[in-house]
C-alpha cells in the first residue's frame, strides 16, 4: 500500500493538483526562451526554458577586431545574463506552485 493512500483525502487532492500545475508549468517552459546579451547586443545567447543553449549570435564586427579575450568575456557575460533571465522565467512560472511572494 502506498504511503500516499494514508494521507487525508483533501491533502491528496491538493498534492495531485500541485503535481498537475507543475507539469503544466514544465510544458509551458519547453516553448519559452531566455536571451542574454553583452556588448550592446554584439553577443547574444539564447537558452530554452530547460536551460539548454539553443543559439549563439556574434556580430561579425567582433570577429574582425581579433580581440579574442574581449570576445570570450562578452560570451561569458551573455551566457550568465541568459542564465539569470532563464532563472527568472522559471521562477515566474513556478510562482503559483511555490507560493513564494518573492519569486516574481
Amino acid at each position: 500500500m502506498s504511503k500516499l493512500q494514508n494521507l487525508p483525502k483533501g491533502m491528496l487532492e491538493e498534492l495531485n493538483a500541485l503535481q498537475q500545475t507543475l507539469v503544466s508549468a514544465q510544458l509551458d517552459l519547453e516553448g519559452e526562451t531566455a536571451v542574454g546579451s553583452a556588448g550592446s547586443g554584439a553577443v547574444q545567447v539564447t537558452l530554452s526554458g530547460e536551460q539548454k543553449c539553443v543559439q549563439v549570435q556574434v556580430s561579425p564586427e567582433l570577429l574582425t577586431a581579433g580581440d579574442v579575450e574581449m570576445l570570450q568575456g562578452m560570451l561569458q557575460l551573455a551566457i550568465n545574463n541568459a542564465l539569470e533571465a532563464s532563472r527568472e522565467l522559471i521562477a515566474s512560472r513556478l510562482k503559483p506552485i511555490s507560493g513564494d511572494p518573492s519569486a516574481e
